[in-house]
């Protein structure tokens, strides 16, 4: 028995620009409170925050706020435009100050994926059941 199997055509997809990103949040497509970011110019749904991931994240501000202060700006939870195809909310990011003042791209984000591991290492215990994608 001969069987042939044909290949599914392969669909062309957008990668879109954080101007387009911004335009689409505007006119409200994404639906009003939607939990979204851009990453490569593809639009990736992010997880919601629940207590234990927002615990271990005000916990590490505050670690980065005592232990940064004057060093770094620490941003939580807000977009960084890093180019024109990508503009994610990393829970935690620190620029640099010393790096700003020279060229603005001194910037170390902490993706939510990796939240359980910096709080492992810097023995900040949060409850059981952080998880997020990435």
């Amino acid at each position: 028995m001969n069987t042939t199997v044909e290949a599914e055509p392969r669909l062309k997809t957008y990668r879109f620009k954080v101007e387009d990103y911004h335009r689409m949040a505007e006119a409200n497509v994404f639906g009003k409170g939607a939990r979204v970011e851009l990453i490569d110019g593809e639009i990736i749904e992010m997880s919601p925050i629940n207590s234990p991931h927002a615990d271990c994240v005000d916990r590490l501000n505050e670690w980065f706020i005592l232990n940064f202060h004057k060093k770094a700006i620490i941003r939580a939870q807000n977009p960084i435009t890093l180019n024109e195809y990508s503009e994610p909310e990393p829970d935690l990011a620190l620029w640099m100050r010393s790096l700003v003042r020279r060229c603005c791209k001194g910037l170390t984000s902490f993706r939510r994926s990796s939240l359980p591991e910096i709080c492992q290492a810097y023995k900040i215990t949060p409850r059981p059941g952080i998880h997020a994608q990435t």
